[in-house]
């Protein structure tokens, strides 16, 4: 039993080293096991589809007029069978696992549909087909179908490993009339010079408990104090002075008690959560091109304009994307053996998008990766519920008036949208680390540089985990 154990061992020790020795930095290795073309008893493609629990609605069986006719559709969801009562870490250890036996083995899947984190490994490993190589051999998608900043976003070091179909934008926002148009997209020595400048009675922004000023301010300044690009990061200096400038500004939780009458309820909602100005930055989420969007804006601020400040950061952009919800990145394999099967069902995914009904109120679209979709969004007429050029209501004292968004305002959220870039690979898990390290100081139990150094170890020991 022992010598089976050593054996084992060792078997699985090399093929860990022949995994780790094809995967070379951005190309794929000659001696990568190619897996093995399928084909139906009619002779129809088999294209099988890796997902690490994303499945694409048309590939459900209750959808199944959805899918291309001449290509049969397996899936392989790498999170089946795993403990969900087990930690997270261990979860994703598993999944992991059983995605390399795979692609060691030479059964990778045809197509894989994970999460930032999984993508960036993937493509790290340089097992992810470069899709534009697709779009000049094949037909479908090309790059004039997709915006500028999509097409740039998705691109690294001149290839698209993966591609989405829409995405979600996480931004701020203050009305012009408190912070200029010239602080778009502000640095944080902007952010904390307004900090001691916010009215009588006005938070610098919504605070949900004692955390809440240093998530904004260093949402983004974490991340970019992360070089994916040559796998390195540095959390001292100005980071360090900003986690400290959070530490020592403690916040109070502004909250209201409850009330029966109800028009009275909604007048102490709105000075809690900003309606009358009760704090100077709004969080913005973007979820759509769509009456939520102008409900949330040109609504919301009583037709006021607004600035986009966004989360403080040096390098002259203050928002980040994640991938819409239920929509993973999608990549192609390259030991898939049939990449032209899997480029038309790719296709396929990323095209069909179901547009919502007339009376449906949706605001989890996601903002679309085409042009196309872009002009259908754009000028979507009044009488579908989600449209942004539908009626809207803004809010005005203890009513509520109706009115349409500008042609002005609609155009300035529209080129906000479309500036921000699209980077959908930054792994999750790095924005976790600075969270956990960075909450400990604001509740005074660890100091600015010490976390600094705790975050600086734990992230160069994930980066080079990663290689």
């Amino acid at each position: 039993m022992k010598r089976c154990k050593i054996t084992l061992c060792l078997i699985v020790l090399a093929l860990s080293m022949t995994f780790a020795a094809s995967c070379s930095s951005g190309t794929k290795d000659s001696s990568m096991l190619m897996n093995e073309a399928k084909f139906s008893e009619d002779g129809k493609p088999v294209v099988t589809i890796g997902t690490v629990g994303f499945t694409d609605e048309m590939f459900l069986s209750k959808n199944k007029t959805a899918r291309p006719k001449d290509i049969i559709v397996e899936i392989v969801n790498y999170s089946d069978g795993v403990d969900k009562d087990l930690p997270v870490n261990e979860q994703e250890r598993i999944i992991r696992q059983k995605i390399d036996s795979d692609f060691i083995s030479g059964n990778a899947p045809d197509i894989m549909i994970a999460d930032s984190e999984e993508i960036y490994r993937l493509n790290r490993l340089g097992i992810l087909t470069d899709l534009y190589q697709l779009m000049e051999q094949y037909d479908g998608i090309k790059k004039d179908d997709f915006t500028d900043c999509a097409l740039e976003g998705l691109t690294i070091d001149g290839k698209m490993p993966a591609i989405l179909e829409n995405y979600y934008i996480r931004t701020a926002a203050a009305k012009t009339e408190f912070v200029g148009k010239e602080y778009e997209n502000w640095t944080a020595a902007d952010a904390m010079r307004f900090f001691g400048t916010t009215a009588e009675n006005q938070d610098f922004c919504e605070y949900f408990d004692e955390s809440s000023l240093a998530d904004y301010m260093l949402k983004l300044e974490g991340i970019n104090c992360v070089d994916l690009k040559n796998n390195s990061c540095n959390f001292g200096g100005a980071f360090t002075e900003l986690l400290d400038f959070c530490k020592k500004n403690p916040i109070q939780v502004r909250s209201f008690e409850y009330a029966e009458d109800f028009d009275e309820l909604k007048q102490k909602e709105r000075q809690c959560y900003g309606l009358n100005d009760a704090f100077l930055v709004y969080e913005i989420p973007i979820n759509s091109f769509s009456s939520g969007l102008a409900s949330g804006t040109f609504g919301y601020l009583n037709e006021a304009d607004l600035t986009f400040v966004g989360y403080p950061s040096e390098n002259g952009c203050g928002a980040y994307v994640t991938p819409a919800i239920n929509n993973g990145l999608i990549g192609i394999c390259s030991q898939s053996s049939n990449k032209e099967a899997a480029w038309e069902l790719l296709n396929k995914m990323i095209q069909h998008r179901v547009r919502p009904e007339k009376s449906a109120h949706s605001d989890v679209m996601g903002i679309p990766v085409f042009k196309s979709e872009w002009e259908y969004y754009y000028d979507l007429t009044e009488d579908h519920n989600s449209s942004i050029n539908s009626k809207i209501y803004t809010y005005d004292g203890s009513r509520d008036t109706a009115t349409y968004i500008t042609q002005e305002y609609k155009d300035m959220l529209r080129d906000y949208i479309l500036s921000v870039p699209v980077n959908p690979y930054t792994p999750r898990s790095l924005e976790y680390i600075i969270e956990e390290e960075c909450d400990p100081v604001i509740i005074d139990n660890r100091s600015a540089e010490e976390a600094a150094s705790i975050m600086q170890n734990r992230i160069e020991t994930y980066l080079s985990e990663k290689d």
